[in-house]
């Protein structure tokens, strides 16, 4: 299985990246190459025409809203336009003040040919009238979407990568699904059923089935897109660098590999008009070059046995290798080993992740028997460390104990792969001791003796929890890093009150949580709304609760939201003026203008260098006038987004349908506007 090129063309324009898709845009044509240029204008490779667009272009696709063709859908700064380029007409235009990142078409839950919309915080849904048939928010700025049948119903659920790590499944409006990853989601694609691959910033690519990883593979190159190619066995990944791979979908073994000369602007598949013909893959570049690409054989026979042979050839090399070190070992005498200065047989390597109060960190403390000295430790974990790993030596001679110091950055649990160097000091052996360590997701909270005391917490959430001490004592236990010298939790008692201290990088806050058996009620007291709907998500994990309504009280994000809504007030009335004035000199610039040419007909010379220099300085004003509405703007997408961020940290201190309740009333308020009853749906859920 090979890809053979068809043709080549070049565009003769540089491409913007992620920019490219294919389409019918007009009835019985041929599928066309639609792609964005740097100079914001939208090319159509059959019909050799040009669109152009006043705003920057961040998105494009198609949706089949025509008569047998599709329109484009385009995303740009401030709006989304879905345009006929056939019928050369908008079919509709929506305002987004904070833009568009990504767009999607498809069928989702109970509706029809949605296009949704990712944005800063927040998606949209437009059906094809550009009715708003959906709203959600989201933790991050939307990096990537697909749509795929997660839960095997018959009806789509939307995927949506963000910036925060995050892949969130939706279901309509409803999110059933958060999978941590470790970093920025960059791409996103359906493999069928409920299968999707996804790719992150730091060149990971990976296979889901459901909320299981299949498979995952580390590259130094960034994924562009992923793509259900040749078959749906398959997927055909295509990176920045130009390479791309044709990999066996369920275990990411590579089958094939190509690579196109230039950096990868965008790729897509072009099914093919007649039953008898394959499907193509076109792979544009950002200088503008095009490749289209079909799997054949193009092997020889005999070429492929001597790769077998090659291949078999060095499979047995190492088996040899390997079974000529035990020969060497059997053979050496007892003088001959103690000459080597081996460690002890039964040496071991102890893990101990602790909390240093002191530094104010994670440690993890790497302890040897028998004396060992550990000459080296390099850790693997992703989103712990820059370029995910780690390597420490002792500072002065080997030492039986080494403490590495961790900063975990997110309230995530973490597998951190430790290999530790171990050898006697003279030794020419080096025996490598490995073990995966987990940290808890909480782990950046150091807890406290019972008698020690905290802060008083302004901000809680409260909510009704129906569970046996023991559970609640179990979860604590699995979250959190508790010593071993900690005095144990009462597994038996009515009541539980643990105290936390924040680590870096929380440092100088405080977490409780308490637990009334009696009245099925659990209290987190915390500064941050954004932690203390964490530690909620976790409970209702690890309890598999559905459902939780909760009251919340935190005076910081209240009065933030406050603030946010006064902003929002006089960043609108600013904007209403604004228009107004541009719209009052725009017709007094037209006016002194025809005055000008007036009297320039006339001869009036003098009169008419009075009116252009009056033009000339209407026109300072008006430059003027659009910096401020430029600035003004800028505050309006600003405060949109930390108010989408603020209703989404707000929905996770419920779970299920409470917090899908909250987001919608939440939309539905501000299209009302109606904004004094957001606070109490932050407190009270809707």
């Amino acid at each position: 299985m090979n890809l053979q090129t068809v043709f080549s063309y070049s565009l003769d324009s540089r491409l913007e990246a992620k920019c490219v898709v294919m389409g019918t845009l007009s009835p019985q044509a041929q599928p066309t190459l639609i792609a964005v240029t740097t100079a914001n204008k939208i090319l159509l490779k059959n019909d050799e025409s040009k669109l152009n667009f006043g705003e920057k272009i961040r998105t494009i696709a198609v949706a089949p809203f025509g008569n047998g063709y599709d329109v484009l859908v385009i995303g740009t700064e401030s709006q989304v336009i879905c345009y006929d380029a056939h019928l050369n007409t908008t079919v509709f235009q929506r305002d987004i003040p904070d833009g568009i990142n990504n767009i999607v078409v498809g069928s989702m839950g109970g509706f029809e040919e949605v296009v949704v919309c990712g944005g800063y915080c927040a998606i949209w849904g437009f059906d094809r009238a550009g009715r708003d048939v959906f709203w959600t928010v989201t933790g991050d700025s939307v990096t990537a979407m697909c749509l795929v049948d997660y839960d095997s119903d018959g009806q789509m659920e939307l995927v949506v990568g963000s910036a925060d790590y995050e892949i969130r499944i939706f279901k309509n409006d409803l999110m059933r699904c958060e999978l941590m990853e470790t970093d920025a989601i960059v791409a996103l694609s359906a493999l069928g059923g409920q299968r999707f691959a996804y790719g992150l910033a730091n060149g990971t690519l990976g296979v889901y089935d459901g909320e299981a990883r299949v498979w995952r593979i580390k590259s130094k190159h960034i994924v562009i897109t992923v793509l259900p190619f040749p078959t749906p066995e398959h997927i055909t990944c295509v990176w920045d660098s130009g390479k791309i791979d044709i990999r066996a979908g369920n275990s990411g073994e590579v089958i094939s590999k190509e690579f196109v000369n230039g950096a990868v602007s965008g790729a897509v598949l072009c099914s093919p008009s007649q039953a008898d013909q394959p499907t193509q893959l076109t792979i544009a570049l950002l200088d503008g070059k095009v490749r289209t690409f079909e799997v054949g054989d193009r092997r020889d026979p005999q070429e492929e046995a001597h790769q077998l042979l090659r291949e078999y050839g060095q499979q047995k090399h190492n088996l040899l290798m390997e079974l000529s070190n035990y020969e060497h070992e059997e053979n050496m005498s007892k003088e001959e080993k103690e000459g080597e200065n081996r460690i002890p047989a039964d040496t071991q390597l102890e893990t101990i992740p602790r909390v240093n109060r002191v530094t104010g960190k994670v440690e993890m403390v790497l302890n040897a028997s028998n004396e060992v000295p550990i000459q080296g430790v390099v850790m693997f974990a992703e989103g712990l460390f820059p370029g995910e790993s780690h390597v420490t030596f002792p500072k002065t001679e080997p030492v039986d104990t080494i403490t590495v110091a961790l900063a975990p950055q997110k309230d995530t649990a973490l597998d951190v792969h430790i290999k530790a160097f171990m050898a006697n000091n003279g030794s020419n052996l080096l025996h490598i001791f490995e073990v995966t360590r987990s940290l808890p997701r909480f782990s950046r909270f150091a807890i406290l003796l019972p008698e020690e005391n905290i802060p008083e917490q302004e901000g809680f959430v409260e909510f009704k929890l129906n569970q046996r001490m023991q559970k609640m004592v179990d979860w604590v236990y699995d979250n959190f890093i508790v010593p071993d010298d900690y005095p144990p939790l009462d597994n038996e008692a009515e009541q539980l009150d643990v105290k936390f201290s924040g680590l870096y990088p929380k440092l100088g806050t405080s977490l409780r949580i308490k637990y009334d058996v009696s009245q099925q009620q659990v209290r987190v007291e915390h500064s941050e709304m954004e932690t203390a709907g964490a530690v909620v998500q976790s409970i209702a994990e690890h309890f598999q609760v559905t459902t939780i309504e909760s009251h919340a009280r935190f005076p910081k994000e209240f009065d933030e939201l406050a603030l946010i809504l006064n902003e929002m007030d006089g960043v609108y009335n600013a904007k209403e003026r604004l228009n107004a004035e541009l719209s009052e000199s725009q017709n007094l610039l037209k006016e002194t203008l025809v005055r000008a040419e007036d009297a320039l007909h006339c001869d009036h010379v003098s009169i008419a260098r009075r009116y252009y220099t009056r033009v000339k300085h209407n026109d300072r004003a008006m430059r003027q006038a659009a910096q401020l509405r430029v600035t003004n703007q800028a505050r309006l997408v600003t405060a949109i987004r930390r108010l989408n961020k603020l209703v989404e940290l707000a929905a996770r201190l419920r779970v299920g349908e409470p917090a899908r309740q909250v987001v919608t009333q939440c939309r539905e308020a501000l299209s009302n506007e109606n904004e004094t009853i957001l606070a109490k749906l932050f407190e009270f859920g809707a």
